[in-house]
């Protein structure tokens, strides 16, 4: 059964630098891993990674939620992008119980993709 140390181990494993922001929240910013910003925070039975991705446009038009919605249906294996007040931010739940470091790396690999390769698409939908 996994825990927030479980966690901890699965990224030292795997060389990931990362911070405790309190006893169920960890903050990974890591440059050489390309892992930008991310939150990892352990809320019994589920694990929630976050990533801020960019500021909501303050013209919000069905052209960007397009965007956003078609990258979740055809370019995210694991989480979703959705909007946090005034930010859009990526998010994946895994359940604690069952994880192991193959799902956490796999959702984490997946959240630095989307970031490094979706930004763009993004940023080009919010200014239309």
């Amino acid at each position: 059964m996994a825990d927030i140390s479980s966690i901890e181990t699965f990224l030292i494993d795997n060389n990931i630098g990362f911070k405790e922001l309190d006893p169920n929240t960890l903050y990974i910013e890591d440059a050489a891993n390309s892992i930008p910003g991310l939150f990892i925070a352990v809320n019994d039975p589920i694990v929630v990674l976050k990533a801020r991705v960019m500021t909501l446009p303050k013209s919000l038009s069905a052209d960007f939620l397009k965007t956003l919605l078609t990258l979740n249906a055809k370019d995210l294996p694991h989480g979703a992008y959705g909007i946090d007040g005034d930010e859009v931010v990526i998010v994946d739940t895994l359940e604690l119980h069952t994880l192991d470091k193959e799902e956490l790396m796999a959702s984490i690999d997946s959240i630095s993709f989307a970031l490094a390769n979706h930004y763009t698409i993004l940023k080009k939908a919010a200014s239309a």
